[in-house]
């Protein structure tokens, strides 16, 4: 049976509010310093370690075409875990700010409009509104293609020491 009311992290990018469902989530850590990887698209903005794991960071600002984002004291890593030819993946999201926990019903959920929205459709698994907010619901998997993953552990790979 699913529920009712489903569970979501909150976070700016671009002056839009973004949300992932909460069971995604690892953790959330201030901006610190990346290395970059070389022949790696603009929009992976580096790595770090976190508990002997190579951590990407994606540049979701870049990604949806918005520019790079620009680091303030306000900025974080958001740590989460994607399925990818069904093994799970930890990336890092680097955003303007988080939000909060939210819970919304099922009935705030709708699918995004096929105009007017300035992300690809493909990349949202819908629109959540609560208390006169918009919510753009990301579908992580699809933001990042299983091509562009294999891509990068390859290049990971190739540098690590």
């Amino acid at each position: 049976m699913t529920p009712a009311v489903e569970q979501y992290f909150t976070f700016r990018i671009g002056g839009d509010d973004y949300a992932v469902p909460l069971l995604r989530m690892r953790e959330i850590l201030a901006f610190r310093p990346l290395t970059r990887i070389p022949a790696t698209p603009a929009y992976i903005r580096g790595v770090f370690s976190l508990v002997g794991e190579m951590i990407p960071v994606l540049d979701l600002s870049i990604k949806f075409g918005f520019g790079e984002t620009a680091i303030h004291p306000r900025s974080c890593v958001v740590v989460t875990e994607i399925e990818v030819d069904d093994e799970p993946m930890v990336l890092g999201l680097l955003v303007d700010e988080i939000g909060e926990v939210i819970e919304m019903p099922r009935e705030a959920l709708e699918p995004p409009p096929p105009f007017g929205m300035r992300v690809r459709l493909d990349y949202l698994a819908g629109v959540g509104r609560l208390g006169g907010r918009v919510f753009l619901l990301l579908d992580l998997e699809h933001v990042i293609s299983s091509l562009e993953i294999f891509g990068f552990n390859r290049l990971a790979a190739a540098s690590a020491p």
